[in-house]
C-alpha cells in the first residue's frame, strides 16, 4: 500500500464483530493533483486484506480526500460514507448489502471544492444527520462560481517525467493562465521561450500557450465553491446547502467541534483553521483565528465574537474532550504545542 493518507477510517461493515478499514489517498508526491489510490481492508481475526473492488469499487481513486466519515445521511439505520477533499464535490458512498455504491445526490453535484473537513450533527433537531463542511473559505484571490469556475491541468509537459500542474479561470469567454508570465516560465521554461513578452502573455488563452492538443490530453479538475458550508437534510437523500457567515469565511475551516457555548439550550458551531504551507505569490491563508456561531431554534446562527477564543497559530484539527467533567477544546498546531481552551 505505497499511498499518501490523511484519513482512515473503521467500520464492521461485514458484520463479523472486528473493525474494517477505510484508507482514503491523499496524493502522490511530486504528481499533484492525480488521485492517489485509496483502500478498503477487510479484517479476519486481525489480518487485513484488500477488497476495494468487492466493497467500493468506485472508492479507489475517487480523488485527493482530506476527511472521511461513516453516517447515516438517508436516515435508512445504516452507515454511509462521506467523503471530502481537494478537485472534488462532496461524495456520498450509500451502504446497500455490505456495499459501498456512489451515491446520486443532485443537491451536492456543484458542491466542486478544496474541503478540508466534514463533520455531522442534527443541528436542527429533526431526527435526520446535517453537516458541516469546511472548505478554504471565502478570504481567497480565486472566487471560483458555477459560472466561472477554477481548472487545475496536469501533465508532463515536456517528457522530463517530472509532473507539471497549472491552473485557469475564464476570462472573456477564453480559459486563461492564473499564474503570471514568471511563475509559468520558472515551471516550464518552454513558456518563455513560446511566449517572449509580457504583453503578448496578458494577451494569450491558456490553448494560446499550452497547444490544443496538451490540454485535452491532461488531466483536468474544477472546483466551484470555496465557501465553508451548512449542509441541511431535507431527507430523500437531499441536502440545502447554506453557506456559513463571512465572519467564518476569513480563512479555511479545518475542524468543527460543537457544543452549547452560551447555555441556552442550542447546540452551537467552533471552527478553526489555517494553511501556512502557501507560496509566496499566494500568501498563507491565516485570516482564521477561531470563531463561533451560536445555534437557533430551527437550525439558523449567528456570529459569536468572544476574544478569549483566539489561535493565529497553524491549526489543523480539533477536539471537544471532558477533563474533569469540563469541557476543554484543544486544538493541534503544526509544528507548535497544543492549545487548550477550557468552557466556563
Amino acid at each position: 500500500m505505497l499511498t499518501s493518507t490523511k484519513a482512515v477510517t473503521s467500520l464492521d461493515y461485514d458484520h463479523d464483530g472486528d473493525l474494517d478499514l477505510f484508507v482514503a489517498g491523499h496524493l502522490i508526491p511530486g504528481k499533484y493533483p492525480l488521485p492517489p489510490r485509496s483502500y478498503v481492508l477487510q479484517n479476519t481475526n486481525g489480518v487485513f486484506t484488500v477488497v476495494t473492488k468487492e466493497v467500493a469499487p468506485n472508492f479507489s481513486e475517487i480523488g485527493i480526500v482530506n476527511d472521511l466519515i461513516f453516517s447515516d445521511y438517508d436516515n435508512d439505520s445504516d452507515l454511509d460514507l462521506l467523503v471530502a477533499g481537494e478537485w472534488m464535490p462532496i461524495i456520498v458512498f450509500e451502504n446497500v448489502d455490505k456495499q459501498f455504491l456512489l451515491a446520486n445526490v443532485p443537491s451536492l453535484e456543484n458542491t466542486g471544492g478544496w474541503w478540508n473537513t466534514i463533520a455531522e450533527i442534527d443541528f436542527d433537531n429533526d431526527g435526520d444527520m446535517d453537516y458541516f463542511a469546511g472548505n478554504i473559505g471565502g478570504n481567497n484571490k480565486y472566487h471560483p462560481t458555477e459560472e466561472k469556475p477554477l481548472y487545475i491541468y496536469g501533465k508532463d509537459l515536456e517528457d522530463d517525467e517530472k509532473y507539471d500542474m497549472f491552473l485557469s479561470k475564464l476570462y472573456k469567454g477564453n480559459l486563461v493562465p492564473v499564474r503570471g508570465k514568471e511563475c509559468s516560465s520558472s515551471q516550464n521554461p518552454f513558456v518563455s521561450q513560446k511566449i517572449q513578452t509580457y504583453h503578448q502573455f496578458a494577451n494569450s488563452t491558456l490553448e494560446d500557450i499550452y497547444g490544443k492538443r496538451v490540454l485535452e490530453s491532461s488531466y483536468q479538475k474544477q472546483t466551484t465553491e470555496f465557501k465553508s458550508v451548512y449542509l441541511e437534510n431535507k431527507g430523500g437523500g437531499n441536502f440545502k446547502l447554506r453557506h456559513l457567515p463571512n465572519y467564518a469565511q476569513l480563512g479555511p475551516t479545518m475542524s468543527f467541534a460543537f457544543t452549547d457555548v452560551n447555555h441556552d439550550g442550542k447546540m452551537d458551531v467552533i471552527g478553526i483553521g489555517a494553511v501556512h504551507e502557501a507560496e509566496v505569490e499566494t500568501v498563507r491563508y491565516d485570516s482564521n483565528v477561531g470563531y463561533v456561531l451560536l445555534g437557533g431554534s430551527k437550525g439558523g446562527f449567528k456570529p459569536y465574537k468572544d476574544i478569549n477564543f483566539y489561535n493565529d497559530l497553524n491549526a489543523k484539527n480539533m477536539k471537544l474532550v471532558l477533563i474533569k467533567e469540563q469541557p476543554h477544546i484543544i486544538i493541534a498546531n503544526n509544528n507548535r504545542p497544543l492549545t487548550i481552551f477550557k468552557l466556563n
